[in-house]
């Protein structure tokens, strides 16, 4: 699975929430105003991980917007702009490939640059779309059981 931004974040929360929890253990104060203390900090801990996992759901609604738009726009270009980038770095690589089998000499950074832009243009026009909705899926139902079970 690839990087869970609100899995991470309340693991951090968690890990602070724990570490204020030790410190409350170690104040000189009686134990119903520690506990008073505790439940005051696990309420707005709860609360700004509710308020994380709202914001990621509306970034990722509005994410969605912003594709649908592009792809109900009357701009050609809108609608093609990631294939025709891929196609772009392909044909750059292409083109570098056989000046250089001419005996033209290219400095094999270009080589090399071009050859990572495919490889990430690939990987982004096959890959990425497919892998961000699977994630995005899996991340949200995570963060929302991790929530909820500390709520």
């Amino acid at each position: 699975m690839g990087f869970n931004p609100i899995s991470w974040i309340g693991d951090a929360i968690s890990g602070v929430a724990s570490g204020v929890s030790s410190i409350i253990n170690s104040l000189n104060a009686p134990d119903s105003e520690k506990n008073k203390i505790r439940q005051v900090l696990n309420s707005q801990l709860n609360n700004l991980k509710i308020v994380l996992v709202k914001s990621q759901t509306d970034y990722e609604k509005e994410l969605t917007k912003r594709l649908e738009a592009d792809m109900q726009s009357d701009s050609w270009l809108a609608k093609n702009i990631r294939p025709l980038t891929l196609v772009y770095i392909f044909l750059l690589l292409t083109i570098l490939i056989v000046i250089d089998a001419y005996g033209i000499k290219v400095d094999s950074e270009f080589k090399t640059i071009l050859k990572i832009w495919g490889g990430l243009g690939l990987g982004f026009y096959f890959g990425g779309r497919w892998n961000e909705k699977i994630n995005r899926i899996k991340n949200l139902k995570s963060g929302i059981n991790k929530i909820a079970k500390q709520l």
